[in-house]
């Protein structure tokens, strides 16, 4: 094939990897990246994959997470070994609850429902089934990580 025809085409996944400090089981973060071996590895692509895996971390409490990736060609097979470099830093965990507007949703105190208890590990999964939902500021951006 000419290399013409290699430049023309498509650039794709070869290989996934993953470093730095994870956090969380690089399967995770693989499930969370969604890229395929073969599948396009465009720029565009890899940018919702780094910013899917940055929103799993925050997710799972990761707050001050940062994910960088880059993509090394290989001309030969037209792919890219895509490297995922991840700085999870430190777990956010709720050192003090403030509830503002009611305090109670179907007779349970708000403060005492799922992922507001004091030493637990922050994770917007939480709030969102005890009721808040994470695009309310009023909720999920209020839970602090300081400690009381």
């Amino acid at each position: 094939m000419s290399g013409s025809a290699i430049a023309s085409r498509a650039a794709r996944v070869e290989r996934v990897e993953w470093t730095g400090d994870l956090g969380l089981a690089a399967a995770d973060l693989a499930a969370a990246a969604a890229l395929a071996i073969g599948g396009p590895a465009e720029p565009d692509r890899l940018e919702r994959a780094r910013t899917d895996v940055l929103a799993r971390l925050r997710r799972e409490g990761y707050l001050g997470a940062n994910v960088w990736v880059d993509a090394r060609e290989n001309p030969e097979t037209n792919g890219r070994v895509v490297t995922f470099v991840v700085a999870a830093g430190f777990e956010a965990y709720v050192g003090r609850v403030e509830i503002d507007g009611t305090r109670t949703r179907g007779g349970q105190a708000l403060a005492q429902g799922p992922g507001l208890q004091r030493g637990r590990r922050v994770s917007r999964a939480p709030l969102s089934r005890g009721g808040c939902a994470p695009s309310r500021k009023s909720c999920a951006s209020r839970a602090s990580s300081r400690p009381a």
